[in-house]
């Protein structure tokens, strides 16, 4: 037989097809590959351990697990892949992965990935040095061209090599100089690299571009090419496949990331800055209890097809075919069914897809926990490039349960090189990051997404099975310190280092294990000078009240990419910052003490991202930004403050093309005029959330036509999806506010804009959700031009406000009338105004008479709030009342309001599905409540005059929730036997009822709280 080559056959007897170990007579099923798991003592897969065998034999069968059982003939060469043979051995990728799967989750063989390194340096080698006109050191420039040849001649077998260490004890070692060797090529470059942008920023100053001299370089480059060699040499008998590997998946860039995510469970709420997504279906929850419950063949096969079909993907026979005996295999590990779904959805080799089927993983599954571990390296092993593994595995760096924000992590990957720029695609840095991430998220290696009110996806999560197993794949760079536990740090060197909190500052960083570090993620703990020691840190984040001060010797970090400073007691961040000419991202968060940034920020011209988050003092920073113009990189500004002087002018912004995302500008007042305006040159920006905000102290009873003409000049991009205008003081607002342009306009937020007299035309807006207007104290009317410009425009459309879902008027003390959309249509003609309206907001509007038809008739209200408006007349017609939803809340706040009795309808139109109701100011009105016996949250306020709850409650069968609040009056609740009748009650709140006995026990749900009960469903 052939399977009897392998060496440690000799070591058991065949009996019926099974086999006797010879040193313990254990019996077992399997091959080769089980025989040396059980002799050299690695658990699990139903295999007991010998305890008998010699020591030598262990030994070597710990050497040998994994190794393929017999040589294979070299792969053929292909025109495609450009492949060329170097040497004598190779091995399947299945053997290969068998080797891997004989050990358990902890046991795991973490992997050195290099492709994605090797691939950054060339890019590096080309880009700064090789397109950079600069004069090099004699010998310095030679020994790159050398440097460039031997990575290029290294590269092409590297995916042979990854595929392969971990069965082969000297290409996992080799694997490991050269990772050393490639971080030293790595810093050269980058140091050579910093020098030029260093000379870029004096020279700025200076008026003049002196040569960049690379000083000594030239020495460590020829002895890091003697390294290369000689590892060249190493491999040189090894018949290793030559092939490029596309550092850019062969996917649609436009894949919708929906498709792939179970809709049902997406709580989209526009009137929230964030909704949670629970993207999980009732199978991958299974992977929190196993042994999983039963589903059919076919359910499992709709759960694969689903995902692998996604985006109209069709499946050719063959493929459905092999999907389909894959699903048969997945029956032990349920979630598997959707896991391998996605991952199949970027692969379109039949090839793979048979790989996949044949893989000998299928064989090791088990009913424990282990067998989860193997389908994610199946998956793992198959995504698209190596660049996309290594940003996976890097994942591990965070802790479990962490919500990591897609930003963040897409420039802690591009920080760390992960993401070189694709000039073949046409991407930047952040586009391939955000195309790793949907994947991944597709993939289920990322889950738990959240969206934002704009539908885009902002964070998500690992689940702890996945995050382990990302441990387990990276734990020859990654290292997570737990306490004061460092030990053997001396007999490592991580990459990637993260301390949990709890390390003291007594522990010592300072020796060799932590020098090549590029990553360090520290809580609580404050390094003082010691941070001078990680001089090839490219990521660090501190955070932690610990953490006091960042001291000036941060600026020897030279290769630093990203800065991360969150939830400290920092108050000023050292001007020596300016001086990290490589920086690509400052993060600043929760850093409540912090009110200023250093001067010259300018000076870091290779900043892509300032990320500034809640900030107490950033009134105060708001001029802090001068010459912003030469950050032309920039991609991401949160805020940016005019100033008189120059340097703080709006012109500042104009050369920075790249800025995307959102921005708030303040200090318009500063602004001369529409030219000047225009030469921020926001419509060629793309952003999505723009905040435009002139001074307040200038706002009030001050006309100034002036803003109308600046704010002219301030016209967004197309893609425009937020708008918000504070303290605007021209008269009416720009025609570009309402211009049909924006399509993508969901948000509106106009706020003490004092001297406008006029709202703008929005109705036919498409996408707009949302609308508030505060505190605009002229408009007397909104007429119909707030629906449409003129009489017939609306014609090209059925509805005005056609995905209008809240509405709210705040504070518009000088409005009477708002008419509705009749004037618009003539005879017979039917136009919809406001058909999807949920929430309706007026407070403080206490001339408004009347509201128009269209809210009258609006069969899609959920949410309805009316406070100090004592003029209003009606609120809801009572024959359109019937259709309302479940939902509807009535706020009232005056005794003449209530007298109209129009606010609740008759008691046949409206008890059939009202389900929440807040009544409020009077009594006059309670006696109806007994009729809604849909009722499952009361609120009752202020009613002055109410002495006890009448008997009648008892009737409100549904009833979960009741609040009494501010009944100053109140002496009793019914009796306990009419109490016990409300089976369903679970929460009874009484606040502010000074008279009432609080000893009252005749119902358990009862509470008094010491401060004003809070209902969300009474929240705006």
């Amino acid at each position: 037989m052939v399977r009897k080559k392998d060496r440690f056959w000799e070591y058991v007897e065949e009996l019926n097809g099974r086999f006797k170990c010879k040193f313990c007579e254990c019996n077992f099923a399997g091959g080769a590959t089980r025989i040396k798991t059980h002799l050299a003592g690695v658990r699990g897969h139903d295999i007991d351990i010998c305890k008998k065998v010699p020591k030598k034999v262990q030994e070597e069968a710990s050497l040998n697990i994994g190794q393929p059982n017999k040589k294979l003939k070299g792969a053929s060469t292909s025109s495609k892949a450009e492949e060329r043979k170097i040497g004598s051995t190779s091995t399947s990728k299945d053997d290969t992965l068998s080797g891997l799967f004989k050990k358990r989750k902890e046991e795991y063989r973490a992997e050195i990935m290099l492709n994605v390194v090797v691939e950054g340096l060339l890019a590096k080698l080309r880009s700064n040095v090789i397109e950079h006109h600069i004069s090099l050191e004699r010998g310095f420039k030679e020994g790159l061209i050398d440097l460039l040849i031997l990575l290029t001649q290294i590269q092409l077998v590297l995916n042979d090599v990854e595929k392969r260490q971990v069965s082969d004890e000297f290409l996992r070692s080799w694997s490991a100089k050269l990772r050393d060797v490639a971080y030293d090529i790595d810093d050269v470059l980058d140091e050579f690299g910093y020098k030029i942008l260093q000379q870029k920023v004096l020279s700025s100053y200076l008026l003049s571009n002196s040569i960049v001299s690379p000083l000594n370089m030239a020495e460590n480059i020829k002895t890091i090419n003697e390294s290369l060699n000689i590892l060249k040499d190493d491999i040189a008998s090894y018949d290793l496949r030559a092939e490029f590997v596309n550092s850019i998946p062969e996917i649609s860039f436009n894949m919708e990331i929906d498709s792939f995510l179970d809709d049902s469970k997406v709580n989209q709420n526009v009137g929230n800055n964030i909704v949670e997504a629970a993207y999980c279906d009732s199978v991958t929850e299974t992977m929190e209890t196993l042994p999983q419950y039963e589903l059919t063949e076919y359910d499992y096969w709709s759960i694969f097809k689903k995902r692998a079909s996604a985006n109209g993907r069709l499946l050719t026979l063959d493929l459905e075919k092999i999907g389909k005996e894959i699903v048969k295999k997945c029956k032990r590990v349920p979630w598997a069914a959707r896991f391998l779904g996605g991952i199949m959805y970027f692969i379109h080799d039949k090839g793979e897809w048979l790989s996949i089927q044949n893989n000998k993983n299928w064989d090791l599954l088990n009913d424990d926990n282990n067998g989860v571990f193997h389908i994610l390296k199946l998956g793992y092993d198959h995504l698209q490039t190596p660049s996309l593994k290594r940003c996976f595995a890097y994942c591990a760096i965070f802790p479990k349960d962490y919500d990591m924000k897609k930003d963040e992590v897409i420039q802690y990957w591009m920080a760390e090189g992960f993401l070189g720029p694709s000039k073949e695609a046409n991407m930047a840095m952040e586009d391939i990051g955000n195309m790793y991430f949907n994947i991944l998220l597709a993939t289920s290696f990322f889950q738990n997404a959240t969206k934002d009110a704009y539908g885009e996806i902002i964070s998500c999560k690992m689940h702890d099975f996945v995050h382990d197993f990302a441990i387990s794949i990276s734990k020859s760079e990654t290292m997570i310190l737990e306490g004061d536990s460092v030990d053997n740090v001396s007999k490592v060197q991580p990459l990637f280092v993260r301390l949990d909190g709890k390390t003291t500052s007594g522990t010592s960083f300072s020796g060799d294990g932590f020098i090549k570090m590029r990553t360090l993620i520290s809580e609580n703990l404050d390094f003082h000078d010691m941070l001078s020691n990680f001089k090839c840190l490219r990521v660090l984040k501190l955070f932690g009240h610990s953490v006091i001060e960042l001291p000036n010797s941060i600026e020897q970090l030279i290769h630093l990419r990203l800065l991360h400073v969150s939830h400290t007691k920092i108050e000023e961040l050292p001007k020596s910052i300016t001086k990290l000419y490589n920086l690509q991202t400052l993060r600043i968060e929760e850093c409540p003490k912090l009110m200023k940034l250093p001067e010259d920020l300018s000076n870091l011209i290779n900043l892509r991202h300032i990320n500034i988050i809640c900030l107490m003092g950033l009134i105060y920073m708001y001029r802090l930004h001068k010459n912003m113009r030469r950050l032309t990189c920039l991609q991401t500004l949160p805020f940016f403050g005019v100033g008189r002087d120059e340097g703080y002018r709006i012109k500042e912004l104009g050369p920075l093309k790249n800025l995307r995302g959102e921005i708030g500008i303040f200090n318009l007042g500063y602004v001369e005029d529409e030219e000047e305006a225009k030469s921020a040159k926001l419509k060629e920006k793309e952003i999505f959330k723009l905040g435009l905000y002139w001074e307040y102290s200038m706002a009030v009873d001050r006309y100034d036509d002036k803003d109308e003409k600046v704010l002219e000049g301030l016209q967004p991009h197309p893609n425009l999806k937020s708008l918000r205008i504070k303290f605007y003081r021209g008269k009416k607002f720009p025609s570009w506010v309402g211009l049909s342009l924006y399509q993508n306009l969901i948000q509106i937020y106009l706020n003490r804009c004092t001297e406008c007299e006029e709202v703008p035309t929005l109705g036919h807006l498409p996408s707009l959700k949302v609308l508030e207007i505060f505190g605009l104290w002229k408009v007397r009317s909104i007429g119909s031009e707030f629906y449409s410009y003129n009489e017939g425009s609306h014609r090209y459309t059925t509805a005005l406000f056609p995905t209008f879902r809240i509405l709210k008027l705040l504070f518009m003390s000088s409005l009477e009338e708002w008419k509705g959309a009749k004037e618009l249509t003539s005879a017979g003609e039917v136009l919809l105004v406001f058909p999807c309206l949920e929430e309706l907001i007026i407070r403080g509007c206490n001339k408004l008479r009347d509201m128009p038809d269209s809210v009258h008739t609006c069969i899609s209200l959920q949410k309805l709030v009316v406070q100090d408006c004592p003029k209003l007349r009606s609120l809801l017609c009572v024959p359109s009342i019937t259709t309302l939803p479940c939902g509807v809340q009535c706020y009232t706040s005056s005794v003449e309001y209530m007298e109209n009795g129009d606010c609740l309808p008759s008691t046949s139109s409206i008890h059939p599905s009202l389900q929440k109701l807040k009544l409020y100011g009077s009594v006059l009105f309670l006696d109806q409540i007994q009729y809604f016996i849909a009722l499952k949250i009361l609120w009752i306020q202020e009613l002055g005059e109410m002495v006890a709850l009448p008997e009648w409650l008892g009737n409100l069968s549904s009833l979960q929730e009741l609040y009494i609040v501010d009944c100053k009056n109140l002496v009793c609740l019914p009796t306990e036997e009419t109490m016990r009748r409300l089976t369903k009650l679970k929460t009874v709140m009484i606040y502010g009822c000074p008279k009432l006995n609080n000893q009252i026990d005749h119902n358990r749900f009862i509470q008094f709280p010491n401060s004003y009960p809070h209902c969300k469903d009474f929240e705006d």
